[in-house]
């Protein structure tokens, strides 16, 4: 038989190929990932890292040893950071400040890092929560603000002064509201307090410090 001269040929396959991609379905549209579904690098390395250490630092072995040791730690941090870098905010990855109060009993400077929790009504003024680990009494440092109000506050490497009052009413349930928010280690801290009510200390920044 003689052979297809070879425009017909060429047209016989444009008619298969064109038949075949009839038949086969519209394949979906291609986009491109945008940065807001990629995951973030940060967020593999430093996320779960606090969390273990929030974690470790909410259970009982965990505040056992920060109770003992943290404060001690966190003083030699600052002061090879320049005022800068607290161990306990490091590692657990939250809001440290360094609170400087002079004692109920002796008179003297007493400077003691602490949990704060930022106040969301009025920027610069925060509030720290004397629950003391869960332990079964108030912190010392409680007793210090309520009878020397006035204080000296590191955070953030910068230094202001600050009047504390003990909040109450709604005050309280709205801070303890952010500190439920802020630190995964509250609830257990209340449960193992038992009868004791923990404090909430309110320092509000003193005009022009």
């Amino acid at each position: 038989m003689p052979s297809s001269p070879p425009a017909l040929r060429r047209w016989r396959r444009s008619r298969v190929k064109s038949s075949s991609c009839a038949a086969a379905p519209a394949a979906p549209p291609c986009t491109e990932p945008t940065l807001e579904s990629e995951p973030r690098m940060n967020d593999a390395v430093t996320l779960p890292k606090a969390n273990l250490m929030q974690k470790f630092a909410a259970s009982r072995p965990g505040a056992w040893l920060l109770a003992r040791v943290g404060h001690h730690l966190d003083r030699v941090f600052l002061r090879l950071s320049g005022e800068r870098i607290m161990l306990s905010g490091l590692l657990v990855g939250l809001p440290v400040v360094m609170v400087d109060a002079i004692g109920a009993k002796t008179g003297r400077v007493r400077r003691i890092p602490l949990l704060c929790i930022r106040d969301q009504q009025q920027e610069g003024d925060f509030a720290l929560i004397a629950s003391n680990f869960g332990q079964g009494h108030n912190p010392a440092w409680y007793f210090n603000l309520k009878a020397n109000p006035e204080v000296s506050c590191t955070l953030n490497g910068k230094v202001a002064r600050y009047r504390a009052h003990e909040a109450e009413g709604d005050e309280y349930q709205r801070f303890w509201r952010y500190a439920l928010a802020t630190y995964i280690g509250f609830p257990g801290y209340k449960q193992r307090a038992g009868a004791r009510r923990i404090p909430i200390m309110v320092l509000r920044r003193l005009g022009g410090a």
